[in-house]
């Protein structure tokens, strides 16, 4: 008798947990709630890209002549931090230039 009662018990709880484990295509999200909010991505304005990558030409034009500039200033076997930070940053601008392009 108790082993039937025990079966009876055991197929009533595997039942239970089958059915606690619905399909996940049919569970319903409540708006606000388990939702991802996701960015909104916006298409840039080209002409206003251009402008930039213009700006950022002249700028990576001045900074490449004020390097050139500050190596000839220096020693062959010396390289000062302004020329370092004036490279650093024109690359920075290449990049930014670039990364608009694509």
């Amino acid at each position: 008798m108790m082993r039937i009662l025990f079966v009876a018990a055991a197929s009533l709880l595997l039942c239970g947990a089958a059915s606690a484990q619905a399909d996940p295509a049919e569970r319903r999200l409540e708006p606000g709630k388990d939702e991802i909010a996701r960015p909104v991505f916006r298409k840039p304005d080209p002409a206003a890209e251009r402008a930039q990558n213009l700006k950022d030409a002249t700028r990576i034009a001045e900074l490449a002549a004020a390097l050139r500039e500050e190596i000839r200033k220096s020693s062959p076997h010396v390289v000062s931090a302004v020329a370092v930070k004036e490279a650093a940053e024109i690359e920075k601008l290449i990049r930014q230039v670039r990364a608009r392009m694509k």
